[in-house]
Formats: C-alpha cells, sequence, structure tokens
C-alpha cells in the first residue's frame, strides 16, 4: 500500500478518533517516517481549525526534544502530515520507582526544552499529556520526543464530548474559557508528572466538572508523597508548583523550572542565558514571505480555466524559496489538484521523469499497460521507467527518441490532467538535467491549453533563463527594514541602531546570512546575556563564518567569464554605479548593459537601491578589486574622474567615493576638491561633525602641499588656504573637536603670520582650558587684525576667556568695542559677554534687562551662526533667571537655546544645555529629571572631551544623588568631579563640590563632619555672621534645628538683620527659619503659619522639593497640635510625592553654565 504514490505503508501504529498513524517508508530515500493522515476529517475540516501558515511554520521546528514534522500533503481529499520515525514507547509506559529519580528529572528537563522550542515560536502544546510523550533509553540515558503539537484544537473540535484523554491535564484557566498561555503548558506538564509519580491524576473527573460549574473553588490536589512516599521532598514541591490554580503563581517559563531542578537537585542541565539565547535565535528563525506565496495563489484561477503556466522563481541561496513554494501547496491540500513535488540534486535531476517514474510505480499492473503514451517510448527510457538507473544509463538513444520519449511523457501528463489539475513543484533547478529543461521547453507549447501549472525555483540565472516561456518572479534580499525587523525578531530584541546598519550592509539583508552571522557572534561572545544583551559597537573588522564566504564564491562562479572582467573593473568605482557610468567605463552597448545587470543582480552580485548598483557583499567586491593590477586602478579611477568632471555633485555618497577615487589615482588636487565639496554638503544639512572632518582633511592636503602666491609654482593659493582656515575655525567652534586638531598646531609654522592663524590657534588652546595658551594667540591675533571686524573679534574672544578669572580685564576689552558698527552676528556676541560681565559682579537683574531689551528689537535672520549665537544669549537668559529663581522664564529661555541648537545639530553645546537642565530640574526637586538630563550631558560632553561640562554633569548628579540619599553614590560622583576639575587646573565650582562632599560624608560618617567642615570653610558663620545665603548657610541652619539650639537660630537671625530676604529672593527659607524657632518652642501654630508662607513662595518658584520639606515639618506641627488625622493624610500625601522623586534631603544652589 502506497501514500500518495510516495509512502510505503510498513505497519499500522494506532488509529485515533480522527487520525491513523502509519510506519511508512519514502521510496525516493528509502528513509523511515510516521505519517499520521486525518482520514476521519475532511481537507475543509482540517482547514477550518488549521491555517496553512500554521502547518508551514510548524515543518520549520526543528529541536532535538521535538518529533520533527517534515512535510504535510493529501490523500483523496484527506490531509496527512509526515514525522521522523522515533523507535520508542510513549511515557504511558513509563514506571516510577525510586531508582529511577535520574530519569524523571531527565523527562522533566527535556519536556522543557522542548516547551522552550514551542514556546519561543509562540505556538502551544495544549495537548501534553503521557501518551504524547515517547522516549527510549540507552544504558543508562533516556532520550525523549514530544509529538502532536499544536494539533490539540482538531482534537477538540472533532469530538468535544469525548476529551477524557487530555481533560485532567488541561489547565483550569483553559476549562473556564480564558486564553491559554506557556503556563498552561506547564500545568499539562505537572499533571504528567504527578501522573507519573503517583499512577493518579491530582483531580478527578467529578473535582474538575465542580470547578468549570463553579461550585468548588479549591482547586487543591492531594500531596503526591501521600500517594507515593518514594517522592522526595523538592520533587513533589515542583508538581505542585506547576500544579498551582493561578498560572502567575506557576514557574513563568523553562528556564525557572530547569534552575529549580538544578538547583534542589544537585544536576547540573544546561540552560544558561547565552544557551538560551543561540537556541532562541534557531527557534525564532522562521520566515516566510508571505506575498510571493500570494502572487502564485492568484495564478490557480486561470489553472483551473486550462490556462497553464511555468513560473520560475529565481533568488540566491537563503532567501527562502522553498519555504514559498510550500506554503502555496499547503494552500491547496485537499482532493482538488495532483501535487508533484521534486527536490533536484546533483545527481538526481531529471525531476519531471522522475515524478513520471514514481507515479507509475504506484499504479497496478495492469493500468500500466492501459496507458497508450507509453507504446513508442525508447529502450533507454523504458528501462529508466521500469528498471533502474544504472541499466539505463548504459543505454544510447538518439535525437528522434528523445522526441518520441518527450512527446510519450506530454501524453501522459496531458491524460492524468484531464483527471484533476497537476501542480508541478521542482526546487533546485540549478541542477536540472539539460533533458529535462529541453522537454519544458517542449512541453511549454502545449502547457498555456492544460489546467497545469509548472512551479520552478533555483539560484542559477544562466540556468534557468535557458527555459522559455516562463513569468520570472525574482525573489529579492530583504529591504533594511525588513532586515532589521527579522534581526530583533530572531534575538526578541532591539539590536543598537548602528550594530543593526552595519550587519544589513554585510548580509546584504539575506535572511540565512543575517541569521548565521548572528549565532556565530553569539559563539564568539561578542553578543553575550549580562544584565540585558550586550552587543559589539559595529561589525568593521568582522570576518564572515566559512560558509557563508563559501556561498558568496558560489554566487561569483555562476558568472560568465566575460561578465567577471566588467565586474572586476567596476570593483575599482568607489562611487555608486549608474547605468550611464557602466556604460562609459565598459563601453557597452544598450543591450550589453541590460544583460550584465541582470546577470548581476540575479545572481547577488549587484544590489540595487534606488538609482544606484552597489556590489551586495563586501567580500565579493574585495575579491573582484583585488584581481586588477596598479595600473588598471590608476587608469579606472582616473576614467571616473573624467567621467565626473564638470557634472553637478551634491551627493555624499558620491563626493567619498570621488575622495577615495581620487586618492587611488594619485590626484591630492581632485580629492582636495571633493573634500571641499564635501564640506558644503555636510554643512548645508548640519552634519556638523562630518563637516569637520571634512574641513581637517582639506586642511591635510593644503599642508602637506604646501601655499603658494605664484599661480605657476605647485601649492595652494595662500587666499585658498586662509578661507580653508576660515572654515576650520568656524567649524571648530561649533563642534568643539579641539582634540582632533593636533595636526594643526604642529603644521602651524607652515601658516604664514596671519590673524587666522593666531584666531585657530587661540581657540584651539581655548577648548582645551588651556587659558594662558589661548590668551597668548588671541593678543597675537589682535596684533595681526587688518579690518575692524578682525578686531572686534579678538576683543571679544579676549574679553570671554577673561571672564573665568578677572572681570574688570573682560570689562576693559569690551570697552574698545563701539556697538553702533557691529553687524547682527557680533553684536549678539557683545551683548551676551556684556551681560555675563555684569551677573558676574552681581548684576543679575541688569543682565537680563539688557538681554531682554535687546531681544525685543532683534530683527529676524536665519543666518546659521546668527542663530548658533542667539541660542547662546538665551541660554545664559536662562541661567540668570534660574539665579534669580524664576523658573518659568528660565525654562523658556533654555529650552528655546536646547531648540536651536538640536535643530543645527550643535553637539558641542547640547551638554551645555542638558547640564543646565538638570540643574534647573535639581532646584524643583525633580531628581529623577535632573539625573536623566546630567547623564545626557556627561554622555554629549564624553563625546567630545569636553573635561569641564562632564566635571558639572557629575557635579550635578552628585547632588541628586544626595537628595536621592544615596549618599555614598553622591561621594563617588563628587569626587570625579572633583578630579575632572583639578585635571585641567579650573577652580569653577570648588566650594560647591567640597560643601556636597561634606555634606555627603556627614550623612555617611556623622554630622560633625559636616560642622568641622563649616569650621574649616566659613568660621565666621559659627560666630553668627551671614555675608550671603547658600546652601552651606542653609544647611547650618537644619543642624541647628535638628539639635535644638533655638538660641543660636535666634541670634543668627537677629545678627543678620541687614540680610533683605526679598531682594534675594530668599522669602521662602526666612519663613521657614522662622518655623524652625516655632518648632524648637513648640508654638505648633505660628510654626504652621510660617510653614504655609514658606510653602506658597517655594511654590511660586516650582521648587516641589522644598514644598516636601515643609509638608514633613507641617505633619510635626499637626501631631503637636493633636490633629493627627490631618498630620496622617499629609503624610501619606508626602509619602507619595517622596516615592515618585526619590527624594531624601534639600538644598542646592544654581550652577548654571554660561556659554
Amino acid at each position: 500500500m502506497f501514500i500518495d504514490h510516495r509512502y510505503e505503508v510498513l505497519e499500522i501504529l494506532g488509529t485515533g478518533a480522527w487520525a491513523q498513524v502509519y510506519k511508512v517508508k519514502d521510496i525516493r530515500s528509502d528513509k523511515l517516517y510516521t505519517l499520521k493522515l486525518f482520514q476521519f476529517l475532511s481537507s475543509e475540516e482540517f482547514y477550518a481549525n488549521f491555517s496553512a501558515e500554521l502547518m508551514h511554520r510548524i515543518t520549520q521546528i526543528e529541536h532535538p526534544n521535538l518529533i520533527n514534522v517534515v512535510d504535510f500533503g493529501h490523500v483523496s481529499d484527506h490531509i496527512y502530515f509526515i514525522s521522523e520515525y522515533f523507535e520508542g514507547s510513549t511515557l504511558a509506559n513509563f514506571r516510577f520507582s525510586k531508582g529511577k529519580l535520574d530519569q524523571i528529572y531527565d523527562i522533566v528537563v527535556q519536556i522543557s526544552y522542548a516547551l522552550h522550542a514551542l514556546h519561543s515560536q509562540n505556538i502551544l502544546h495544549r495537548d501534553l499529556k503521557l501518551e504524547n510523550v515517547l522516549y527510549r533509553t540507552t544504558g543508562n540515558s533516556l532520550e525523549l520526543k514530544v509529538i502532536d503539537y499544536g494539533f490539540s484544537k482538531v482534537d477538540q473540535e472533532k469530538d468535544k464530548h469525548s476529551v477524557s484523554g487530555s481533560l485532567p491535564y488541561i489547565a483550569p484557566e483553559v476549562f473556564l474559557g480564558k486564553e491559554p498561555g506557556p503556563t498552561s503548558d506547564f500545568y499539562s506538564l505537572g499533571v504528567l508528572l504527578y501522573r507519573l509519580c503517583t499512577q493518579n491524576f491530582p483531580f478527578d473527573l467529578e473535582q474538575i466538572t465542580a470547578v468549570m460549574n463553579g461550585s468548588q473553588q479549591h482547586f487543591i490536589p492531594p500531596f503526591p508523597t501521600s500517594l507515593n512516599e518514594d517522592i522526595p521532598n523538592h520533587l513533589e514541591r515542583l508538581i505542585l508548583y506547576l500544579l498551582e490554580k493561578n498560572p502567575e503563581n506557576r514557574f513563568q517559563s523553562a528556564q525557572e523550572i530547569i534552575s529549580y531542578v538544578n538547583r534542589t537537585s544537585g544536576r547540573t542541565y544546561p540552560f544558561s542565558l547565552s544557551w538560551s539565547l543561540a537556541n532562541t535565535l534557531r527557534f525564532n528563525s522562521y520566515m516566510v514571505r508571505k506575498q510571493y506565496t500570494q502572487h502564485i495563489l492568484d495564478y490557480i484561477p486561470a489553472i483551473r480555466d486550462s490556462n497553464g503556466k511555468i513560473i520560475t522563481l529565481i533568488g540566491g541561496d537563503g532567501l527562502g524559496k522553498g519555504h514559498i513554494l510550500s506554503l502555496f501547496r499547503y494552500h491547496l491540500l485537499g482532493g482538488e489538484f495532483f501535487h508533484l513535488d521534486y527536490t533536484c540534486t546533483r545527481t538526481d535531476h531529471e525531476a519531471i521523469f522522475a515524478l513520471i517514474k514514481e507515479y507509475l510505480r504506484t499504479l497496478p499492473e495492469d493500468k500500466v499497460k492501459d496507458l497508450k503514451s507509453l507504446d513508442n517510448i525508447s529502450d533507454k527510457f523504458r528501462s529508466y521507467l521500469f528498471s533502474t538507473l544504472k541499466e539505463s544509463k548504459e543505454l544510447s538513444q538518439n535525437a528522434e527518441e528523445l522526441k518520441q520519449d518527450f512527446e510519450a511523457a506530454r501524453m501522459l501528463i496531458t491524460e492524468l490532467s484531464r483527471q484533476k489539475p497537476i501542480i508541478f513543484i521542482i526546487h533546485n533547478c540549478q541542477y536540472l538535467h539539460r533533458n529535462t529543461i529541453d522537454f519544458i521547453n517542449y512541453f511549454s507549447k502545449y502547457i498555456i491549453n492544460l489546467p497545469i501549472l509548472m512551479l520552478l525555483s533555483g539560484n542559477d540565472f544562466n540556468r534557468l533563463r535557458k527555459i522559455e516561456n516562463s513569468v520570472l518572479i525574482h525573489v529579492p534580499l530583504l529591504t533594511e527594514d525588513e532586515s532589521k525587523n527579522y534581526m530583533n525578531r530572531l534575538l526578541g530584541s532591539q539590536l543598537p541602531e548602528d550594530l543593526a546598519d552595519s550587519l544589513y550592509r554585510r548580509s546584504a539583508g539575506n535572511p540565512h546570512f543575517i541569521r548565521e552571522i548572528l549565532v556565530d557572534l553569539i559563539k564568539r561572545k561578542q553578543i553575550v546575556h549580562d544584565d540585558g544583551l550586550q552587543f559589539p559597537e559595529n561589525l568593521d573588522n568582522y570576518k564572515l563564518p566559512a560558509l557563508l564566504r563559501q556561498a558568496i564564491d558560489a554566487r561569483m562562479n555562476r558568472v560568465s567569464g566575460r561578465m567577471n572582467k566588467h565586474l572586476q573593473k567596476l570593483a575599482i568605482v568607489c562611487t555608486p554605479l549608474t547605468r550611464n557610468l557602466i556604460m562609459q567605463l565598459l563601453k557597452l552597448k544598450d543591450y550589453e548593459l541590460y544583460g550584465l545587470l541582470n546577470e548581476a543582480i540575479h545572481n547577488e552580485i549587484f544590489i540595487k537601491r534606488g538609482k544606484y548598483y552597489y556590489y551586495t557583499f563586501w567580500e565579493a567586491h574585495q575579491k573582484y578589486l583585488s584581481k586588477n593590477t596598479p595600473e588598471e586602478v590608476v587608469q579606472t579611477s582616473q576614467e571616473v574622474l573624467a567621467y565626473f568632471e564638470g557634472r553637478r555633485v551634491d551627493d555624499a555618497q558620491i563626493c567619498l567615493g570621488l575622495i577615495q577615487n581620487a586618492s587611488m589615482a594619485q590626484d591630492p588636487l581632485s580629492e582636495r576638491e571633493y573634500y571641499k565639496k564635501l564640506y558644503a554638503i555636510y554643512n548645508a544639512d548640519f552634519e556638523q561633525e562630518k563637516a569637520y572632518d571634512a574641513i581637517i582633511n582639506v586642511l591635510r592636503i593644503d599642508f602637506a602641499l604646501g601655499m603658494t602666491n605664484d599661480p605657476q609654482k605647485p601649492g595652494i593659493p595662500a587666499t585658498e588656504m586662509i578661507k580653508d582656515l576660515r572654515e576650520f575655525h568656524d567649524k571648530t567652534q561649533t563642534t568643539g573637536f579641539y582634540h582632533r586638531a593636533d595636526f594643526v598646531i604642529e603644521n602651524a609654522d607652515i601658516i604664514p603670520e596671519i590673524f587666522e592663524k593666531y584666531q585657530v590657534l587661540g581657540t584651539l588652546r581655548s577648548l582645551a582650558e588651556d587659558v594662558d595658551e589661548a590668551m597668548g594667540h588671541f593678543e597675537k591675533a589682535a596684533e595681526l587684525a587688518i579690518t575692524g571686524r578682525q578686531k572686534v573679534i579678538s576683543y571679544l574672544n579676549l574679553s570671554k576667556i577673561c571672564s573665568r578669572y578677572d572681570h574688570a580685564l573682560s570689562k576693559s576689552y569690551l570697552d574698545k568695542i563701539d556697538e553702533n558698527t557691529l553687524g547682527l552676528d557680533l553684536k549678539i556676541r557683545y551683548i551676551d559677554q556684556l551681560a555675563i560681565y555684569h551677573a558676574s559682579i552681581g548684576e543679575t537683574g541688569q543682565a537680563i534687562a539688557m538681554i531682554e531689551n535687546f531681544l525685543a528689537d532683534l530683527p529676524p535672520d536665519h543666518d546659521t551662526q546668527v542663530l548658533i549665537n542667539l541660542a547662546s544669549i538665551h541660554n545664559n537668559l536662562g541661567v540668570f533667571y534660574s539665579r534669580v529663581k524664576n523658573i518659568e522664564e528660565a525654562s523658556e529661555h533654555l529650552n528655546i537655546a536646547m531648540g536651536i541648537w538640536k535643530r543645527n545639530n550643535i553637539k558641542r553645546y547640547l551638554g551645555l544645555i542638558y547640564n543646565n537642565m538638570a540643574d534647573l530640574y535639581l532646584r524643583q526637586g525633580l531628581t529623577q529629571k535632573s539625573l536623566e538630563y546630567s547623564r545626557q550631558g556627561y554622555s554629549y560632553s564624553s563625546e567630545l572631551n569636553l573635561t569641564a561640562s562632564k566635571a558639572l554633569a557629575l557635579l550635578n548628579q552628585g547632588e541628586a544623588y544626595i537628595k536621592m540619599g544615596k549618599f555614598i553614590k553622591a561621594e563617588e560622583m563628587l569626587n570625579s568631579s572633583r578630579e575632572l576639575f583639578n585635571s585641567i587646573n579650573s577652580t569653577r565650582h570648588h566650594q560647591s563640590i567640597l560643601r556636597n562632599l561634606a555634606l555627603a560624608k556627614s550623612k555617611i560618617h556623622g554630622f560633625g563632619h559636616y560642622f568641622q567642615f563649616i569650621q574649616e570653610n566659613d568660621p565666621k558663620l559659627i560666630e553668627g555672621t551671614i555675608e550671603t545665603i547658600n546652601p552651606l548657610v542653609k544647611t547650618y541652619f537644619y543642624y541647628l534645628h535638628e539639635t535644638a539650639n533655638v538660641k543660636k537660630l535666634r541670634r543668627l537671625i537677629r545678627k543678620n538683620v541687614h540680610i533683605n530676604y526679598k531682594h534675594i529672593h530668599e522669602e521662602e527659607f526666612y519663613h521657614n527659619v522662622q518655623s524652625m524657632i516655632a518648632l524648637n518652642v513648640k508654638d505648633y501654630g505660628l510654626a504652621l503659619s510660617e510653614l504655609h508662607q514658606a510653602t506658597q513662595f517655594a511654590g511660586e518658584v516650582n521648587n516641589n522639593y522644598a514644598i516636601a520639606v515643609f509638608n514633613v515639618m507641617q505633619i510635626s506641627c499637626y501631631y503637636g497640635l493633636g490633629d493627627y488625622e490631618k498630620g496622617r493624610e499629609m503624610a501619606l500625601q508626602n509619602l507619595e510625592y517622596n516615592k515618585e522623586h526619590k527624594s531624601l534631603y534639600w538644598g542646592t544652589q544654581p550652577k548654571g553654565q554660561l556659554q
């Protein structure tokens, strides 16, 4: 007995309510399989519960503890599936004893592995029971396979009232009508183990029915040890955890189960995170490109109408051609079509004739004799069909006999198609024998009038294009978005953007390459699971696995010899390839170009993106390039430059390619020309860092060639070099990338004594925080200044440098500038610097008024440099407003500055603005927000190596951690901040760091430490003299309050009556101090009144943290007044605030960084 003309039945293994199971032999391969035929279900009933997509997905799951489903097919109107044959018994035959504990754990773990593989694919087993687990033992080892996964829906729909075999295994949430999940399978595992160890089910039918009806709420089984004393306690606990009624109380993953087994039994079953990662990747690799399946399905109506087609799928290995065709076939299983499926190999490549032989072999002898189409076939063909291949090869065949055999095969297929339509599916057609190709071409003239669809797939374009009258469907590589989605699905995690870009380039969007590269990275421990996935930055120096390199070589080997020479020359071209460029370089006609591109694309040597062509794989490009001689490289590079000469180049990729070709052609002037064009492109697109790199390379070439004023001599004209220096200076100021420009300082002697030279050198040393050298260079620039504008720029630079240490000297430089002669860009800088001066001498109000008046009359301007300077003035205005506690205005201007710098991609100042925003949030007690912004500020500052900005970010973080009560972390941040400031000999924020360090240490070691700090740094405060209200003073007041030293609190207030708290915006602090005094003398009513006023003033400046502190003190007042309910209410409210903001301490002052 044969099933589907291919599977010889050897034995009936079993019969169920809806299917019969056979042991069969595949007559093609002689392999043994298990075949499950759903003979009690029609194909329509099967499809109602089981989609073609799920059928296909199940065939793609491979795991050592799952029976691999190989394929689906049909007999008449019934569907079957083929799976690997496993010689073993079901677990229903397993008997537990004390001596088999090791085997029990093997069963638990191997089933867990199997469930993990299914759950990783979002497939639930849903019918896990003893009868669906096969096992066999060899010596002391046990091998286990889980079967029938994914089919429970068919089973239950077929016979809803006869599930006594499965019902005890079904999780309670399922029979209560809720959606099952992975833990539902774990419940079934618990029942299975309970049954194995006790020979009983945990619940009988009556108990299950009672729970289903809602009449029983408790769902607790008898303890397994009460039924079998040989069960160890930890195994019993494992079973009971699995049997929890609430899914949330069960184990949540296979890893948890195996971890429990290892922990309690002393065993070491593997399920490390890296093991899980590699296997999850393999399990998640399923992908089918359904749109191509649907495209082929659209031809079915025409086939039904006897309008036959030959369709060829062409695409490289790993693109899923086989999946597309398998899914197509699974949509059409049933009695309507003959399905003839064949996979060619290097030795089995006759395909159509092999399928005819297979069909005839399963027919009764009398029916074969009735086939008139076989009467006139050649001896060779007859021997092939009815004897052995070896015998047929010994016979010869002339052209006339071959034609007769073709006609016989045509007639036989035509006769068969009259019974019902035929679908041929032939895979790996690159191996097709030439006779089969000739027959398909012979048959193609007739197929258009027959109900026959012939689907061919392969990877060799040159071979497949020999098939005539075929609809060619090219299966392309994945797009970039498709590739990245696939990568993320494989790993179950988002890849970093740079790595995803790099992986896409190296894989070219081939799913097989993507998967194998990720597996290789995991094996090399470049992707590891360490508190979350850790990834390499990119794949710049990565070498593909050997198998992938061989796959690329195979693609190259399929290209014809003449085409290879063309591809070799084109590999020298570094720009994206266009049709016109290729035609000119290779001197091709239109039809020759079409042939080259067709062959290169279909063999995956080229990939087209937009209007450009690229080499698909870097490895292929490098191999073609290496075959050229040095002379050929120079010659072709010159041809490329000649092609683009006089053409408009406004694309960065083309510019970069031309720079490379200019270098290869040993043409530095062309290289410089395209670097300058590249600079202009990046500059226009606000790609500041890339523009900086481009102008640096222009200067490198300038210095290498030297400057000349004589057009007859080689070198760069002086006017050109000066222009390049100006561009470089502006971009250095914008980016802050001084550490990349050492070569400029090293080549300073080459630059003539001009203003631009010292302006550049001064800016570089200023960015490096080398104040003395910067001053010297700017002074020299002022001496060499020729124009009035140059002098103003010099004075502004000198004023800015001096503002760090000598305010009077800073102002003296500003006094040399006539404001009325300034253009808008310099006037903004002038007003900004003048405002900084006024703020630095305590005239913050005047600084604010000056900027606000200037902004009110400011004309609109869209010049980039003007906008960058304007952002600076908004930043500084925001800092000034922060100092006077006008939080709303401060936030508005800081956000304006941030918006301008972000739009123009000025990363240098983003570190500064994020630090200022962090400080603003810190003043409002929004510690989490402050941490977030200060970390971003640190990140931007680190990228540009801006030491002072990094130090300020760490200071902000230190203060935030103090407020959050994380004093050890705060101490760490503050020490790091101090080290950074010391490394550049800067005393900025020195006192703030020391003060906060003392505060953190006092919380770690005791408040006496802080008192000692005050004695050392502000002894007048202890004597009763307050010079300014700062965090040190505020904390001292709190110290006196906490030590109940009311006498000293009053003396401090009385002795410093000269302080105008309203003028310095410290009303909240004044009323807070008054509340401290009242609390210490237990005048709770007065204390509450003072705290209400303090809270009001804190609210006006959005100081949420101060409000929380005042609320804590109000709680004490309410308790003191005996209003416990109000005190409790306020305590609960304040608790929520502290939970949200993690605020545990108070005290900060603005540290806004002026630009």
